[in-house]
């Protein structure tokens, strides 16, 4: 008899074999048979007949060898065929294939007969009776589909085994293996099937599970593979790193590493392998690599991405199974390449079909691509061989035009792909756009020179890559190159080592890759058209024509841009692209300008949707050095405590966007385009991307012992504190050595070194006296502006706006003027913001008149300084205000009540409910002042979401609530009460009551002496206590 389990039940052989429990929960499998994927049965002796059911017996069958004894289990477990599937058929033999069930080989037993532990679980598992007309017509015609799946596999088998023989190996390593090059469905990694395990340990046959395929990946993966994986997929990950090649080096360097270890002999770095891996180009792999790299990516995606994993097995399957893979590798490779690259951006596209747009895009940028290759003058020493010269387009099966270009490509010839002059003998031409790996060229390199002790070179003395080498890149480039690569002086492999290290690759491990591959701008549209908009007149007006030449030629000779290119010419080299008009901007200081692109435009309707309308702001989060967080550290700083700033070289422009990407970035001047490779000044992701790897800086510096570090955009911020002995850890030469290894840009002119005084965020900041100062340059600056803006009899809503934002930064400072500012944002908002009428022109207001007068004394004054302080205690009652029209105000303050009923003049022009509100909290912030609460952090609770934002702000576009706001900060702030508004709900508010005359019993009314402000004594009458 079948041995029992504790239920009562039959164990299956497996479970008795491996000494499992076998628990009946996933009937008709018990839960390890499911777990492992195997046979759940037991063996009857043969001396023990099936009992016979009520229906009808069971027809006797004489026992078989297990070797072809057919199975009893249930009918949807069926052993797979071992023959390859056809990829166009894999749908379907997954549905009727669905297991590879273990097999038990060779056992030195009497013959016995399986059956399915399901089958003494009498009618609690199924019912036993003979099969109907239906049922029996039903497994005729399964039996007969499996035939015909059996036959076809047998046809593919056939099929593989002629094309092997008669194909030359491709790309393969004499001394590794060769790959089988029978069709994918039988080499794949199979979701599941790696989880089988041999208990016991035993290397005999039993512990074989038939239809469990060894992995591809049997090489430990690059860092940088696991890396991109572990990170999201977000951006392309080359098939290059997941080669036998490239693993069997990340081996090999691993031993190495390992043996390095124990006898102290220097070893090479893992990310030194994996650039070296990262300069060849993806498009150079052959077929036998490129099934070697889709085996371990299929492994990468099923361990981190697995919901992903049964579409990209299909896509994978989809190409495999192309009739014509062989003939035009080439085509197929490159649509590969591009489907994934496509999917980082548009995750929606459906990759299990042939997405036809995009084969004969890919199929047209081939056939230009080894149409326009040529031999180079002087080709310097190239790591990817070309095509040859192709012959005559022939035809494919579907009758559709394809590039003729053998697999084996010779080495004898070169191509150009860079759209500039190379920088020596040693170099060689930039990979193209495609690879995803172009950062070991175009990238500083090690030998960029460290600064000496005593100076800080400038930005020019840095070696630049090869294709910024010269003017001469001005001439065209009609080699026909892909001209997208990707451009930066800040050193990826360097970053990699630094937040490994430091244990900072969890948190910004997007970082590398993005410098590697380049940053996504963040467009969520291809292009199915070519867009051209004009130029704005701040670019094209006469004096401004050498000011846009000279930025382009400086962009060209960094390397940033390519070209120039006509419009037909860069259709064919990189396919549809757009451009957004240029502008020009003046910067702060006199004399210089910047050049930016409206990615704004169009507004509204237009050819192509605004790439900022496309970009969302929330996917490129970063940190920001606010005022707050500045004084924070000031008023906190322990004695001798010190500051130094810090401001990025073009910190935009060395940060590298992906290559795919930069067809939404082009530049158009004087009927020339130029390929921008750099985040541009005018995208709404532009500070996202350059503040990400400003975070991961800043986060570098703070970890090697050199901070607290604060960033505002390109400007940082250094705090060093003396140690006992009065001495600092670190200097700038450290902060600027730390930099140089990184391939970071500080620009030497703005460096201010390390003092107990400093200026940042426009403000001059005094560590001992814990006091912050408007600059009297910066105070001049704003003065001059009210007074232009004052004399003018008609303002336009941009000068307001740009005297408003002045102001607001004052308020930092001179906080009591935050109210003042009411009157020109009420103005500011009396204009049409249509962009249409940005230039229409008004009188202003009498209020904003007033505000800006108030500001003229203000900023005249001999001194516009703060002193800064610790926050305030806080206190342990929160203050309950609410008001209403039928009746009046009610507070609630350190427990005890007052109410105010409003007299019957009380509404005048903006004197409304906002106006109550305001006063209840005014009223409840004299009661607490009189109550003799002084230096606390008081919390407010309003029902009232316009009083809660406008004390937040500290303004109010109402007149009269703007001007009973001017009295409560004067009033807190004289009383030293810091105000902490938050909102609350009219049924939580217990101030809701006395507000409408009705007062709790409950409550003490407030007994002490309240001064009740004289600009509203006479609008209210107090309740009588009760």
């Amino acid at each position: 008899m079948p041995r029992l389990n504790a239920a009562g039940l039959p164990r299956c052989n497996a479970c008795v074999e491996t000494g499992t429990r076998c628990t009946k929960r996933a009937r008709p499998k018990c839960g390890p048979c499911v777990t492992h994927d195997r046979d759940c049965v037991y063996d009857i002796p043969e001396d023990i007949q099936r009992p016979p059911t009520p229906q009808a017996p069971s027809p006797s069958r004489e026992a078989t060898p297990r070797s072809r004894q057919p199975s009893n289990a249930p009918s949807e477990n069926r052993r797979p065929s071992r023959a390859p599937s056809h990829p166009a058929r894999a749908q379907s033999q997954r549905r009727e294939l669905s297991r590879a069930p273990s097999v038990d080989r060779g056992r030195s037993r009497a013959p016995t007969r399986s059956a399915s532990t399901a089958s003494v679980l009498g009618q609690r598992s199924r019912d036993v009776r003979s099969p109907d007309d239906a049922e029996l017509q039903e497994h005729a015609n399964r039996a007969a589909r499996l035939q015909r799946l059996a036959d076809e596999a047998k046809e593919d088998l056939e099929l593989a085994r002629r094309r092997r023989r008669n194909r030359e190996p491709e790309g393969a390593e004499d001394d590794e293996p060769r790959e089988q090059s029978h069709r994918p469905g039988s080499s794949a990694p199979s979701k599941g099937k790696n989880k089988a395990r041999n208990p016991s340990g035993s290397d005999s046959d039993e512990a074989m599970v038939p239809g469990l395929m060894a992995s591809g990946s049997h090489l430990p993966m690059p860092d940088h593979a696991i890396d991109v994986m572990k990170g999201g997929w977000v951006f392309h990950l080359s098939l290059v790193f997941l080669t036998n090649l490239a693993c069997r080096m990340a081996y090999n360097n691993r031993v190495l590493d390992s043996g390095s270890a124990r006898d102290g002999r220097k070893s090479l770095s893992l990310s030194a392998v994996d650039a070296n891996t990262a300069k060849r180009a993806e498009t150079d792999l052959s077929f036998a690599e490129w099934t070697q790299a889709w085996t371990r990516m299929l492994t990468l995606i099923d361990t981190y991405k697995p919901a992903l994993w049964e579409r990209w097995e299909a896509h994978y399957k989809l190409v495999y199974g192309q009739d014509d893979i062989h003939d035009h590798w080439d085509l197929w490779l490159r649509y590969d390449i591009r489907m994934r690259m496509l999917t980082r951006t548009q995750r929606n596209v459906d990759t299990t079909v042939i997405n036809q747009d995009v084969l004969n895009q890919v199929e047209r940028d081939l056939i230009h691509e080894l149409a326009t290759a040529r031999p180079q003058i002087a080709p310097a020493p190239s790591t990817r061989p070309s095509p040859a010269w192709p012959a005559a387009p022939s035809k494919s099966s579907s009758d559709r035009p394809r590039p003729q270009g053998p697999s084996n490509r010779p080495s004898g010839s070169t191509k150009n792909t860079s759209a500039g002059p190379t920088a020596g003998p040693s170099s060689s031409p930039a990979p193209m756009a495609d690879t995803g790996c172009s950062m070991a060229k175009l990238s500083a390199t090690e030998t960029m020179p460290r600064l000496a002790p005593a100076s800080v070179p400038d930005a020019a003395s840095r070696s630049t890559p090869a294709p910024s080498a010269a003017r001469a890149v001005m001439e065209p480039n009609n080699a026909g190159s892909d001209p997208r690569r990707v451009i930066t002086p800040l050193l990826p492999l360097a970053w990699q080592a630094e937040l490994t290290s430091l244990g900072l690759t969890e948190e910004f491990g997007d970082v590398t890759p993005g410098l590697i591959y380049g940053f996504p701008i963040g467009a969520s549209r291809s292009l199915t058209f070519s867009s051209t908009p004009p130029n704005h007149k701040s670019a094209t007006a006469p004096d401004r024509l050498s000011v846009v030449r000279e930025a382009i030629d400086k962009e060209l000779a960094a390397g940033r841009y390519s070209g120039p290119f006509k419009r037909e010419e860069l259709e064919a080299r990189i396919g549809f692209f757009r451009t957004a008009p240029l502008g020009v901007v003046e910067k702060s200081t006199p004399g210089e300008f910047r050049i930016i692109q409206d990615f704004s435009y169009p507004r509204g309707q237009g050819e192509h949707l605004a790439l900022n309308d496309e970009i969302d702001p929330n996917d490129y989060p970063c940190e920001w050095g606010f005022f707050d967080d500045v004084a924070k550290v000031v008023v906190t700083a322990p004695p001798g405590t010190q500051a130094a700033t810090f401001d990025v070289d073009a910190a935009y422009r060395r940060m590298p966007v992906r290559p795919e990407d930069q067809n939404h970035i082009v530049v158009y001047w004087g009927g020339e385009f130029f390929v921008d490779h750099c985040v541009p000044f005018g995208a709404a992701s532009s500070n996202g991307i350059f503040g990400r790897c400003g975070d991961a800086i800043a986060r570098i510096y703070s970890r090697r012992g050199m901070g607290p570090v604060l960033k505002w955009v390109d400007d940082f911020l250094f705090f060093r504190f003396a140690n006992s002995s009065g001495c600092f850890l670190y200097d700038e030469q450290a902060i600027i050595e730390l930099a140089n290894t990184l391939g970071w840009p500080w620009k030497p002119s703005k460096i201010k070194f390390f003092a107990s005084l400093f200026t940042y965020l426009g403000f001059e900041w005094d560590i001992p006296s814990r006091t912050v100062s408007i600059p009297p340059a910066k105070r001049q600056k704003y003065v001059d502006r009210l007074q232009n803006w004052a004399e003018a009899s008609r303002v336009s809503l941009h000068e307001t706006e740009v005297l408003v934002g002045s102001l607001i930064h004052c308020t930092q400072v001179i906080q009591e003027g935050r109210p003042r500012l009411a009157g020109l944002t009420s103005f500011s908002a009396s204009f049409n913001h249509n962009h249409s009428q940005r230039f229409i022109t008004k009188p202003p207001s009498k209020r904003a008149a007033a505000d800006v007068s108030w500001w003229l004394a203000r900023l005249r004054q001999d001194t516009c300084t703060r002193a800064l302080r610790t926050p305030y205690p806080a206190h342990p009652t929160e203050c309950f205000m609410d008001a209403s029209t039928s009746w009046g105000i009610g507070i609630v303050v350190e427990g005890h009540v007052a109410a105010w009923k409003l007299q019957p003049n009380w509404r005048k022009p903006g004197a409304d409910i906002g106006w109550a509100e305001m006063v209840a909290v005014e009223l409840a912030l004299t009661a607490i002042i009189a109550s003799g609460l002084r230096d606390r952090s008081v919390a407010f609770r309003s029902d009232n979401l316009g009083v809660v934002y406008a004390v937040k702000s500290g303004r109010s576009r109402n007149e009269a609530q703007n001007i009973a706001l001017m009295r409560i900060l004067e009033q807190a702030d004289s009383h030293g009460i810091d105000i902490q508004i938050e909102y609350i709900a009219s049924a939580d508010n217990p101030a809701d009551q006395p507000s409408r005359g009705s007062i709790p019993k409950h409550l003490p009314h407030i007994h002490w002496t309240i001064q009740i402000p004289p600009a509203i004594q006479p609008l209210l009458q107090r309740a009588p206590c009760q």
